[in-house]
């Protein structure tokens, strides 16, 4: 059992107000976003210290900016070469509920969502620290098995802390609704992205499926993703969701001087990978197929290749 204190603190009025809003869309009281907030900052903040002396910083030296990469948004504090990182996924209509259209336990649904997030974070080499689950459903039934299901794959990278923000005690729900957001760090020198250039081979790892058709293959696993990651061959790694792996790569390199030349495969690359069925790699010219194919656990097909136009390289 937790123990509770009661804390008095002030706040800017600008920030009372955030606090005010964040309340009122998500249904939680101002004690709960507070203390939510308390712990995702304390929990990032000892990694961050891990990596810098977070106490030499102060507000003017430290320059912040946003971006968003892929699935994955960047908060970026410039000044030391460190981002925070988050991914989120979410799922709806899969689950133990009455009225779901695919049937399965509610700890299938947590595994599943909880590696569909982490799998978005690594594939960009972030390293997660949180998981933050919030499902639409009540707590002591269906929310229990969802977390005991997101547990199984945060031991996966690490991850103790799991902050569970929200359940509906409120009304009674005939559908299963979960969301899972990843929050981590990055070093910028472990994003230095290879340039992609006319050769590299496009690779799917998996196979794309959506539905009941993900009860019956098996799913890229985050095992597979950190494998990807130590292989000098492999340039990028991109998850595939209801896009598809054809619509995936097209906007991954589009408004880029290259072109992407499709090959005739067994894999259907218009169908959405639902929760990240499949990933593609981007490799090297000479990366062997063959030997790839023989270390992963999960089909591995060569379903394109890029091509070179007058200025052939990626930045």
């Amino acid at each position: 059992m937790v123990s509770i204190k009661q804390v008095n603190f002030r706040i800017p009025v600008e920030m009372d107000g955030e606090i005010e809003e964040l309340s009122s869309e998500f249904g939680l009281s101002r004690s709960e976003v507070i203390r939510q907030a308390l712990t995702l900052y304390l929990n990032i903040i000892g990694d961050i210290e891990r990596l810098t002396n977070i106490r030499e910083l102060s507000k003017e030296e430290m320059k912040v900016s946003q971006e968003n990469i892929r699935d994955v948004h960047f908060i970026n504090l410039d000044s030391f070469d460190i981002s925070i990182c988050i991914s989120n996924t979410t799922s709806g209509g899969i689950g133990p509920k009455p009225h779901d259209k695919v049937d399965v336990d509610g700890e299938v649904v947590g595994s599943i969502i909880a590696r569909t997030a982490l799998i978005k974070m690594l594939s960009i080499k972030g390293m997660p620290t949180t998981i933050m689950l919030n499902f639409s459903n009540e707590y002591e039934s269906t929310g229990k098995r969802v977390i005991k299901g997101v547990k199984s794959e945060c031991k996966k990278v690490g991850i103790d802390n799991i902050v569970v923000g929200h359940s509906e005690e409120n009304i009674e729900t005939c559908q299963t609704g979960v969301t899972v957001t990843a929050i981590g760090i990055l070093e910028k020198h472990d994003f230095l992205k290879p340039e992609l250039s006319g050769g590299d081979k496009v690779i799917c790892l998996g196979t794309p499926s959506v539905g009941n058709d993900i009860l019956d293959i098996d799913l890229p696993q985050i095992e597979d993703i950190k494998l990807l990651n130590r292989l000098d061959e492999i340039k990028r790694t991109l998850p595939v969701g209801h896009y598809g792996v054809k619509k995936e790569l097209e906007k991954h390199l589009e408004n880029k001087n290259l072109i992407i030349d499709w090959l005739e495969t067994d894999v259907d690359v218009r169908l959405s990978a639902g929760p990240s069925s499949a990933v593609i790699a981007i490799a090297d010219p000479d990366i062997d197929i063959g030997s790839l194919s023989r270390r992963m656990r999960i089909p591995v097909n060569m379903v394109a290749e890029i091509k070179s136009t007058p200025d052939d390289k990626l930045e």
